[in-house]
């Protein structure tokens, strides 16, 4: 009996040494388990960590295009603009009308009075200079510009200088133009002096009384 008892005794020792066992197992497990929970946890933390350096993280700037602006934004700063490459050039600037050919009045008359008054108050209004050969003589110059309606009022010869006062008038603006012309026969140099109450005539008067005097002295 007293063997038995003992042996009853050793197995509930055994029994109790178990059962702490188990009971540690389970301690180790739950710590185990609690690790693992941290682990997690750990893990979750570097996640949020890492989305929020990368949601402040500066972002590349996008590909752009030539010259550092992007498509859009050149679209934007262009939008208004002529973008063809210029195309042709643009047309020259309109020429003003060509002045009507210079017609002179057959019916134009003027006495000395009135010339001389006329002579005296306008202002010169234009000149030229012109050479010749020869030694022409008044009367053939008098004759070759009235055929083309240039009246003589005058003429003379002083020295070697023939001397001559004309008058005629334009058929388009009725403007009267007066002239003076003067052949310096030792120079061959001859000089025309124009006056007019309308002095936008002048220049084409001037050289159509250059062409007529040049074909009469040659």
């Amino acid at each position: 009996e007293n063997g038995a008892g003992a042996d009853g005794e050793e197995e509930g020792e055994e029994e109790d040494e178990e059962e702490e066992g188990d009971d540690d197992g389970d301690e180790d497990d739950d710590d185990d388990d609690d690790e693992d929970e941290d682990d997690e946890e750990g893990d979750d933390d570097d996640d949020v960590a890492a989305a929020r350096a990368s949601a402040g993280a500066v972002q590349p700037p996008a590909p752009s295009g030539q010259g550092g602006t992007n498509s859009s934004s050149l679209v934007d700063l262009l939008g208004d603009l002529d973008m063809s490459g210029g195309g042709s050039a643009p047309p020259p600037p309109a020429q003003p009308p060509a002045p009507p050919p210079l017609t002179l009045s057959p019916a134009v008359s003027l006495d000395s009075t009135s010339f001389q008054q006329q002579w005296s108050a306008l202002p010169e209004g234009a000149s030229f200079t012109m050479s010749f050969g020869g030694a022409p003589t008044p009367q053939p110059v008098v004759a070759a510009l009235a055929t083309r309606h240039v009246k003589c009022m005058a003429f003379g010869t002083v020295g070697q200088t023939h001397k001559f006062y004309f008058y005629a008038q334009t058929s388009a603006e009725g403007a009267v133009v007066l002239a003076e012309l003067l052949l310096d026969l030792a120079t061959h140099v001859g000089r025309a002096t124009l006056k007019s109450a309308a002095p936008a005539v002048l220049p084409r008067f001037s050289d159509a009384l250059r062409d007529y005097v040049s074909v009469a002295v040659q």
